[in-house]
């Protein structure tokens, strides 16, 4: 946003064009079994671009139609420095293509704190937080913690009204509706506990989970992780790219299965016939290979 799209384009080339230069000339100097690189362009586009390529946000057709090409020319671009290594490494290669997220517009916003500010639960005082009385406030995005006694710094809910408190944050959340729109933005909200079969979990003294966790429908939320995975809009998706391809895997293949980011590590491993980490969580992607065994 500096300096315009076309200088982007031209510098994210540019580094694309390096990329498959350096990976080729490391790998063909060293010895190597696993080789990783990572492009950001794409992420950086959806961030600045995405809300203006979108019809249902820019009303303007020339200025959707530039920021929608400028998006397209990142991903050509990231294309040519696939096709450069694809044409280059040799038959015993796999190649795993991956994306940790993918990206909404997120131009329509919703302040949580301001919701939570409007039901009691959140009480401001010359635009601070009134810790002495607060009962809940907004952590890290999607997460909502009980300002508990005992627990936090400044706690001043007593924990026989814990359950309470999160019952009316609950409430609250699923009761609130979007002046613009007339929508409930929130989709998804729940105790820290119910939340683990998301895979999230942990000691809430070490505010990793919040005691409430929530998401936003589209077109609320940010570019990403405010949404679950299955949001989506008329030109993008949250949901992750994954993409097998090379010696072994099958061809032409829609996996019908849910891939998750956690499977890619224990499949890389499988391939390289080394045990996967001790904590991992995820699953061999075993439906992507031709010829699918496990050693007993």
């Amino acid at each position: 946003s500096w300096f315009g799209t076309d200088i982007m384009e031209e510098l994210a080339d540019y580094q694309n064009r390096w990329l498959a230069k350096a990976l080729k000339y490391l790998c063909s100097k060293y010895k190597w079994d696993l080789c990783m690189l990572q492009s950001h362009c794409i992420d950086c586009a959806n961030h600045h671009a995405l809300a203006f390529a979108d019809p249902a946000y820019s009303a303007e057709p020339k200025l959707r139609e530039h920021y929608l090409g400028f998006i397209e020319n990142l991903h050509r671009s990231l294309d040519r420095m696939l096709d450069e290594i694809l044409n280059w490494v040799d038959e015993n290669t796999v190649v795993i293509l991956v994306s940790d997220h993918g990206g909404l517009p997120g131009y329509m916003r919703i302040d949580t704190s301001k919701v939570l500010e409007e039901a009691g639960l959140l009480v401001r005082r010359n635009g601070e937080i009134d810790w002495s009385r607060t009962k809940a406030y907004v952590q890290n995005g999607i997460f909502i913690n009980v300002n508990l006694k005992g627990r936090e710094p400044h706690g001043i809910v007593p924990p026989e009204d814990y359950e309470r408190v999160c019952d009316e944050i609950i409430a609250t959340l699923h009761a609130y509706v979007d002046e613009r729109t007339g929508l409930h933005p929130y989709n998804l909200v729940l105790r820290r506990k119910d939340a683990r079969y998301l895979g999230l979990y942990g000691d809430p003294t070490y505010k990793k989970i919040g005691d409430i966790v929530f998401t936003f429908r589209e077109p609320f939320g940010g570019t990403h992780g405010e949404q679950l995975s299955t949001a989506s809009t008329s030109i993008s998706s949250i949901g992750s790219l994954f993409i097998m391809w090379g010696a072994g895997i099958r061809k032409g293949v829609v996996l019908e299965r849910n891939v998750w980011l956690t499977d890619i590590t224990p499949t890389i491993c499988y391939i390289l016939d080394v045990p996967p980490p001790r904590d991992a969580e995820g699953a061999i992607i075993y439906q992507a290979f031709e010829d699918f065994y496990i050693d007993n």
